[in-house]
């Protein structure tokens, strides 16, 4: 079977496909995140304010790659490519700095200042 017998790559343009490998990516990279979470801001033995921060380097990182998928599925899906170039580094860049943005206020907001 050839490339254009089947069909199936005709019906997800590219620029989909390398946002969603994009995502995936950046999801896999939330499980080395939780590792290191959890051995680093754990309970200190012999620390002058026993503090147990687990939780916290993971909680923030998701909350960063939700806003992040969903402003950069946005803008591919509303902002149109330029001819000869999908241009989805520039998406990624400007939403990925426009989630921090976001989940700083949000927080700042939720949490009171």
């Amino acid at each position: 079977m050839t490339k254009g017998e089947r069909g199936d790559e005709a019906r997800v343009p590219v620029r989909w496909r390398e946002h969603g490998f994009a995502i995936v990516v950046l999801a896999g990279l939330a499980i080395p995140i939780g590792i290191a979470d959890w051995t680093m801001l754990g309970p200190g033995d012999r620390a002058w304010i026993p503090l147990n921060l687990r939780g916290a380097l993971i909680g923030a990182y998701v909350s960063w790659l939700l806003a992040h998928a969903t402003l950069s599925t946005l803008w591919v899906a509303l902002v149109p490519p330029p001819p000869f170039n999908t241009n989805l580094g520039v998406a990624h860049v400007t939403s990925g700095v426009a989630a921090v943005v976001l989940v700083l206020v949000v927080g700042f907001v939720w949490y009171g200042l």
